[in-house]
Parts: structure tokens; C-alpha cells; sequence
């Protein structure tokens, strides 16, 4: 079965058969993603699991108009599974109406009679591998590729790399280790591979197009994104589980996922997706902005709202 969302932006399809997802963007020049898988990866009773997310069940699908504080948009959602220990996911998908916006997000629940426990939610796999999509972009439109990496606050380096370069440490060395571990944002130190948290923009520094591939918050999981250039492009999303625990009966969901294509010759390429995310975090303006070190690192715990202000 397949299921279809327009806008005037995107034409969405997903087979759940395969449990891939196809993104076309009407803008001709833009690359196109297919085949896009997803999956979860979780341990039950000390055994790990891989499940795709494929399901020869017709689930109920639901589509329904969605008027929220991020936009108006289509929305549609179907049920996954269970599998074969009873766990169960349902996939929800978005087009916003008048932005370049596909949202996607999965909620598991454990319908099964042990608990488990999550290490990580595959919102995107593309190009690794046989078992995974491909990014279609024209011969012409990728010879100066490049990826963009959003650092973690100030400990790591926030950065745009080529398809050659190695992605640069901090000098903190062996200090970050535990927190890159923590937050999946081990980085393989070989050329041609990168991580990114939160979002990263994936695009060609000749002919200008970009690709934004993040989160809209992390309120319930650090959300990671990976590139690599090598014989092919490979780009994965992922949500980091951090082996928590889901008792039977229990449910959890990720944060929305987001793909997003840009026109990296305009003045603030970023401004709309970082709107977006504003509005999902209900982000305040001050109307003043005040810049200068960070407070944390001049005051510690001798902060007050009167030494702020």
C-alpha cells in the first residue's frame, strides 16, 4: 500500500510494505530522496533487535488537516506491527502548506509481556547500503559537496567541511569522550565522515542547493545526524535511546524529525527552519539582544537574575 501527501512544495510517498519513504521536491534542481528506511533498535531480555519497521498488516491510517502553532499542513498516520516481541510503532507525517517542511515523527508502545529497552529510533537511513535509500542528485549539481556540522553548545566545533576534509576536535581531547559517547557524537576521525547535533545542511557550494536534516527540539531524546561522501552519499538521522526502559503496556515517541530544502545563495538560508523551531519551543524575543562570554563560565553558581540583568 501506498500512501500519498502533496503540497506545493513536496510529493510524499510511503510503502509500508518496505517501510520506505519517498521525498520529491517540485523544484527541479533540488535532490530528490528515495527509498528512505527507518527502523528502532532496542534489547529485550539481554537481546538485541533491529526491527525495520515492515508490515504486511494493513494498519488503520488516518488523514486529517493539522492547524498548529508551527503552521497548517496534511497529515497523515498508520500503524506499524507489532512485531515479533509485541512492540508496536506509530509513524506520523507532515507537509507544511507553505514552507518547505516534511515532519515526521514515530511513537512506540510495548504491547508486549516484557519490558525493553530503546537504543535508538532510525528516522532516516539512506546510502549505506542495500537495505537503505539513495539521495538522486544530477551530475552537475555535485561537484563542491559539503556538509555542515552544528556543534554541542561550545564544546565541540560548529563547522562546514568538504567532501575530503576530517572533521576537526576540540581541544579537549580525551575530555569530550564521554559526552560524545553519551550523546552518540563519536566521530570516526576519517575523511569524508561527519556527525552533527541537532541539525546538519548537506549541499554543494557551486550550484547552491542545500538539504536541512534535524530536529525541531530535543525534548525527548539528543537527536544526531551523520553524513558521509564516499561511493555513495550517505545520510542518517537518528534519535538516541539511551537504553531506556519501555514496561509493557508503556509508550514514548521522538521529537518531530525534519527535511528541509534551501537556497544557499540567499542571505539567512537557515531563517525559516530556525523560525520553525522558535515557534516549537516557544522561544521568547527580547526585542535587545545581549551578547558577551558565557554566564556559566564567568559566574558558575553566583548567578541571580539580578547579575543578568
Amino acid at each position: 500500500m501506498t500512501l500519498i501527501l502533496e503540497s506545493k512544495n513536496y510529493r510524499f510517498e510511503y510503502r509500508s510494505e518496505s517501510g520506505s519513504f519517498n521525498l520529491f521536491p517540485f523544484e527541479i534542481d533540488y535532490p530528490v530522496f528515495k527509498n528512505c528506511r527507518l527502523g528502532i533498535v532496542y534489547t529485550r531480555n539481554k537481546k538485541q533487535y533491529t526491527w525495520s519497521m515492515t508490515s504486511q498488516v494493513e494498519n488503520e491510517v488516518e488523514y486529517k488537516r493539522v492547524n498548529a502553532h508551527i503552521g497548517s499542513m496534511d497529515q497523515f498516520s498508520t500503524g506499524v506491527g507489532p512485531d515479533e516481541q509485541g512492540v508496536y510503532a506509530q509513524l506520523i507525517f507532515e507537509l507544511l502548506d507553505d514552507a518547505p517542511f516534511f515532519l515526521w515523527k514515530i511513537k512506540l508502545e510495548n504491547r508486549g509481556d516484557l519490558p525493553i529497552f530503546i537504543e535508538r529510533f532510525d528516522l532516516l537511513r539512506l546510502g549505506k547500503n542495500g537495505l537503505s535509500g539513495e539521495l538522486e542528485i544530477p551530475d552537475d549539481k555535485k561537484e563542491s559537496l559539503a556538509f555542515f556540522s552544528n556543534g554541542w553548545q561550545s564544546w565541540s566545533l560548529a563547522a562546514t567541511y568538504g567532501a575530503t576534509e576530517k572533521q576537526r576536535h576540540s581541544r579537549l581531547g580525551v575530555l569530550t569522550r564521554p559526552m560524545d559517547k553519551a550523546s552518540d557524537l563519536e566521530q570516526s576521525g576519517r575523511a569524508g565522515h561527519f556527525v552533527s547535533d541537532f541539525f546538519g545542511v548537506l549541499g554543494d557550494r557551486r550550484s547552491r542547493w542545500g538539504v536541512v536534516a534535524g530536529f525541531l527540539s530535543q525534548r525527548e531524546q539528543f537527536g544526531v545526524i551523520e553524513a558521509a561522501f564516499d561511493r555513495s552519499i550517505r545520510l542518517n538521522m537518528w534519535a538516541s535511546g539511551d537504553n531506556a526502559r519501555l514496561d509493557p503496556g508503556a509508550s514514548m515517541q521522538t521529537d518531530w524529525a525534519v527535511l528541509s530544502h534551501i537556497d544557499l545563495s540567499q542571505p539567512d538560508p537557515l531563517g525559516a527552519y530556525l523560525e520553525l523551531t522558535a515557534r516549537e519551543n516557544g522561544a521568547r524575543s527580547t526585542g535587545k539582544v545581549y551578547s558577551g562570554w558565557c554566564s556559566w563560565y564567568e559566574y558558575h553558581q553566583n548567578i541571580t537574575e539580578k547579575v543578568i540583568r
